[in-house]
């Protein structure tokens, strides 16, 4: 008979009910609301919980905070977010795994940004045009104002092969003369970079710190131009990921992959990029600091790199976002070249 096999179909019935009777008690009875409000509870706030609240919010913490929630307007990002849950580092991976089954799902990888103006106070970079059918053209017509952005992204391609949950990313940095209208607007430069690479979990501390992943992977970068601007270089690279509450630290050493000297458009670009970078990130509330540092680790030619971001979220996941950069390498074109730039804009997702 068919009221034998529906067991499962009463269970989400009644638990259909439950939350259609606790609607209308939140938002359709008039005295309820009253009597709720009358103990100093939001009813909104209530509401608002159910749909917003983390799974690690358990009732007594949610109606605490709504007492607190002195007006319906309380932003609802500070009342529901839950500081005793995971670490943001544990969040996000939590959030990529939820995913992984999705067919075709794309990840944010690095952070997505565009930074609608950044000024370099240094000169900028005409040396790698000299000789060339574009120095007439842009023979100090380059301006030190343009806009940046960033698109970076990944495919989760297989788990547990080998032990380690394996990735494809693709990450785009362009350099827009988007005020030079001389030039008509030009794109100086776009790097290009295609990765690929497996992670492994670990639960490793040291130093009070818990080595949380290690990757293993190969990149290719370029610029995607001719000889002679053309600019590339292949590296293997290892990341170590550390964390400590919201601090993350990112150990990624690299070795570059040889090439013929026929066809290496940058035979010394080590010399500038060095043989790895630190990265350090943290966040407190909807501040998120992230720092970068390169070098080469040569007291007699010493070149480096300093990259600070500084985001702070404004709704979701939109961040005002401000970046600076002191150093050489901040693209390709300028791998030799110093650059200090200073860039605001908006990101749309950080590393945490």
């Amino acid at each position: 008979m068919k009221i034998r096999h529906s067991r499962r179909a009463q269970v989400r019935l009644l638990a259909g009910l439950v939350l259609s009777w606790n609607s209308l008690v939140l938002s359709a009875s008039p005295p309820v609301k009253e009597a709720l409000e009358s103990e100093g509870l939001n009813s909104e706030c209530l509401q608002e919980g159910l749909k917003y609240a983390s799974d690690n919010m358990t009732l007594k913490t949610l109606r605490e905070r709504c007492l607190a929630a002195k007006s319906p307007a309380v932003e609802l990002d500070q009342v529901f977010e839950d500081n005793s849950g995971p670490s943001a580092l544990e969040e996000r991976i939590e959030a990529e795994r939820r995913n992984k089954f999705e067919p075709y799902i794309m990840l944010p990888y690095r952070p997505n940004y565009i930074l609608i103006g950044a000024y370099n106070f240094a000169q900028p970079n005409e040396q790698p045009y000299d000789g060339t059918d574009y120095v007439e053209t842009i023979d100090g017509e380059l301006q030190r104002v343009e806009t940046k952005f960033q698109v970076s992204l990944k495919i989760p391609i297989a788990d547990n092969m080998l032990g380690g949950r394996w990735f494809v990313a693709y990450t785009s940095r362009s350099f827009w003369q988007a005020y030079n209208t001389k030039l008509s607007r030009p794109f100086r430069e776009t790097n290009h970079e295609p990765e690929f690479w497996v992670t492994y979990d670990q639960n490793i501390n040291f130093l009070g710190w818990r080595n949380r992943l290690i990757d293993f992977g190969l990149s290719h970068q370029s610029n995607g131009r001719g000889d002679p601007i053309s600019r590339s270089w292949n590296r293997a690279y290892a990341r170590f990921i550390f964390a400590r509450g919201d601090n993350v630290i990112t150990l990624k050493p690299w070795w570059r992959l040889p090439e013929p000297d026929s066809k290496d458009d940058n035979p010394d670009i080590l010399d500038y990029m060095g043989a790895g970078e630190l990265h350090f990130a943290t966040k407190l509330g909807k501040n998120h600091v992230n720092m970068m540092l390169r070098n080469n680790f040569d007291a007699d030619h010493n070149y480096g790199a300093f990259e600070l971001n500084y985001s702070y979220r404004i709704h979701r996941n939109l961040q005002g976002y401000v970046q600076w950069f002191y150093g050489y390498g901040e693209s390709l074109i300028d791998y030799n070249h110093l650059n200090n730039s200073i860039g605001i804009g908006v990101q749309l997702n950080s590393w945490l």
